[in-house]
């Protein structure tokens, strides 16, 4: 069981939570729609998400490993959300289930740098224990439809930012 704290409704009428679990939670859970351009546009058949590259999920992993803590939320979709519809007490506070499968929309790189480091702790220098106890903010969409996970890339994609190296404090 997980605790989960309220969110607002999205544009489309899904429910949103705000949670945290362990990167072994994150490890077992985790998945990624990536886009297959032979299976035609983006969306439920060919996928959406970018594929990963290895380059960044290494040396995030890398940096992890040194000691950075990464606390900005992952965003992802439980699409076989059941019940329908959660009930919050007073507070906006309920718990659930772990879902089965959390699909990501935004921070696949992040997730899988985690995952990456969990995985092979001993290559890293650290203790696969203490990573898995690493705790990850969630953002997470309770049942949103595949096209609505697509839109929601697109948009956090798209009005995103990034920043030059060179603002970077050293």
């Amino acid at each position: 069981m997980i605790t989960v704290i309220e969110g607002p409704t999205s544009q489309y009428g899904t429910q949103t939570l705000q949670s945290v679990f362990t990167v072994k939670d994150l490890k077992e859970v985790f998945a990624v729609d990536n886009y297959n351009r032979e299976k035609g546009r983006p969306g439920e058949e060919a996928g959406y998400q970018r594929d990963p590259e290895q380059t960044r999920i290494v040396a995030l992993a890398k940096s992890i490993a040194k000691g950075l803590v990464v606390a900005t939320s992952i965003v992802v979709n439980n699409r076989d959300a059941s019940p329908k519809k959660l009930s919050f007490d007073n507070k906006g506070v309920t718990q659930i289930n772990l879902p089965k499968k959390l699909w990501a929309i935004d921070a696949q790189h992040r997730s899988l740098a985690w995952i990456e480091l969990y995985d092979n702790a001993a290559e890293y220098g650290v203790s696969q224990k203490n990573i898995g106890k690493i705790k990850v903010n969630c953002s997470m969409y309770w049942g949103a439809t595949i096209e609505e996970e697509v839109l929601t890339f697109y948009d956090v994609n798209h009005f995103g930012k990034g920043i030059k190296i060179e603002n970077r404090l050293e």
